[in-house]
């Protein structure tokens, strides 16, 4: 077989540059510490890699997801805990408007701070999350959702909060309306004295009970009393001893004082109510006039009625506290099982795609070693010419 000096350079340059590119191949994977830098070196890894990485972008946008809403959250929660502060306030300043010792400049005062807590409920149930969005605005969250006007309050946000996923098929409310929280709230019997009582007769404090609710009349005539329906239909009679309790369908009345012949009280389900009207009927039952016995019968049984309302309302409140607390619970354990999936992904994507070190290092100096002898059989060889016989 013939060789010539031609074809033999030739194969021996094409071996050299063969195996630098392999050497540098392999310099490049350590470097960018991949096995594959793109889909032709590997192309079933190469799909794999950006499947696993596909993944891992969705699950860092669920815990983005998860950290927005435990700030709202906690936004929220750390509220409502303000409301219940402000409305626990409220509670002992109507009960300290009880007590026959105060004068009308010390009631005054009391109605004052009253109207400021009034002020400060309407400000927490405007609340914003620190971003700009209101916490009890909804999905329309951009404007304060609660606005007072001609001394009552409106409500200019929705029912729907925005919900976020947290994982396949599961969604959770970043918050709770304002509608949920402040103005849906289903209060008890309402009791409301008639104008024309002239004794004594009071309600100290009113419970739901047991029983279907409906509108009655209360009336008291020679020790005796009588309940009857809207209708005129009696619902039920007795004796009445100043101090005594009467249960009625759907209400305790806990009563003192002495009625005069005729007086009467409305008793009729609350219904739902909101909460700034419930604060308004503390607030009007503390400015009632109570210049007589009578008078400040009167006030104490619109004040029991309004405590009462405002008692359903911090229950509800309660509840809603409540629902938070589980939803940020449920969130810690949505966390942990990202970042234990998290991990589980980056694991399986670092077997994948990321470069074996000290194999690489290995196959790295076998590359160079390889080099170096070729490089030095090419030398070699080049040297085995006719003319070097020849001199």
């Amino acid at each position: 077989m013939r060789l010539s000096t031609l074809g033999v350079h030739n194969a021996s340059v094409t071996s050299l540059l063969n195996k630098q590119a392999e050497v540098a191949l392999t310099q490049q994977r350590i470097s960018s510490e991949r096995k594959f830098r793109t889909a032709g070196e590997n192309p079933s890894g190469m799909a794999q890699s950006l499947s696993l990485e596909s993944a891992q972008a969705a699950h860092a946008r669920l815990g983005d997801n998860v950290t927005t809403l435990r700030h709202r959250l906690s936004v929220e929660e750390s509220t409502l805990g303000a409301v219940d502060d402000n409305l626990t306030r409220v509670r002992e300043l109507a009960l300290q408007a009880n007590s026959a010792a105060l004068s009308s400049d010390d009631r005054s005062q009391i109605a004052s701070e009253l109207e400021q807590l009034y002020a400060r409920l309407v400000d927490l149930a405007n609340t914003d999350d620190g971003t700009g969005h209101h916490l009890f605005a909804g999905s329309r969250d951009g404007d304060a959702p609660f606005a007072v006007s001609a001394g009552s309050v409106s409500y200019h946000g929705d029912q729907q909060p925005r919900e976020l996923p947290i994982g396949p098929g599961t969604r959770m409310a970043d918050g709770d309306s304002g509608d949920a929280v402040f103005l849906r709230i289903r209060t008890g019997m309402q009791v409301q004295p008639a104008s024309g009582n002239s004794g004594t007769l009071s309600v100290a404090s009113l419970d739901s009970a047991a029983g279907d609710a409906q509108a009655l009349t209360l009336s008291f005539s020679s020790g005796q009393y009588e309940a009857r329906a809207a209708d005129g239909s009696l619902v039920q009679s007795g004796s009445y001893t100043p101090g005594d309790s009467l249960s009625l369908p759907g209400v305790r009345l806990n009563l003192k004082g002495t009625p005069a012949d005729g007086d009467s009280l409305s008793l009729s389900p609350g219904g739902n109510q909101d909460l700034f009207t419930q604060l308004r009927a503390v607030i009007s039952s503390v400015k009632a006039p109570v210049s007589s016995d009578a008078e400040r019968a009167q006030a104490q049984t619109l004040r029991s009625s309004a405590l009462s309302a405002l008692d359903a309302g911090m229950n509800h409140l309660s509840g809603i506290r409540s629902s938070v607390g589980t939803r940020l619970a449920s969130l810690d354990e949505v966390e942990s099982q990202l970042a234990a999936l998290d991990e589980q992904l980056q694991t399986t994507l670092s077997d994948v795609r990321d470069i074996d070190y000290a194999e690489a290092i290995s196959k790295l100096q076998l590359q160079t070693t390889g080099l170096q002898a070729a490089q030095a059989v090419f030398a070699k060889v080049q040297g085995l010419t006719l003319f070097n016989y020849i001199r």
